[in-house]
């Protein structure tokens, strides 16, 4: 008999598949071997570890599956989303207000502010 899934475990299933890793496309490498999770306390240890050395004046190699991981959390530090993603991931509305609301325009402005390093009126 298959396997049947609730709602969800269909929306989890649906959220992991939507952040799965690109497939590897013409001259990028294939990187999949070397993803793995890294429990939050592991994470952890490497800050330490990492911090340390460079502190020491020390060289830090990393293996690849721990590069992989510096790679993606240097995307993410660099990556700035749109303000119309951001309005869709703010808005309470299931698929996003259609016109967009005043709110969430206004708290998209105010992130995009936040990644600009724009002081905001809250901060002083």
């Amino acid at each position: 008999m298959p396997k049947t899934y609730n709602s969800r475990q269909i929306h989890h299933m649906e959220v992991e598949a939507r952040y799965a890793p690109a497939p590897a496309v013409g001259d990028e490498p294939d990187v999949t071997p070397y993803i793995r999770h890294f429990p939050p306390e592991e994470i952890a240890a490497l800050i330490k570890r990492i911090t340390a050395r460079v502190a020491a004046g020390k060289v830090v190699q990393l293996r690849p599956d721990t590069a992989y991981l510096a790679a993606r959390a240097l995307e993410a530090y660099n990556a700035v989303p749109s303000r119309e993603r951001i309005v869709r991931e703010i808005c309470g509305v299931r698929g996003g207000c259609r016109p967009q609301c005043v709110g969430c325009i206004g708290k998209a402005n105010a992130i995009m502010k936040l990644y600009a390093g724009v002081k905001l009126q809250d901060e002083g």
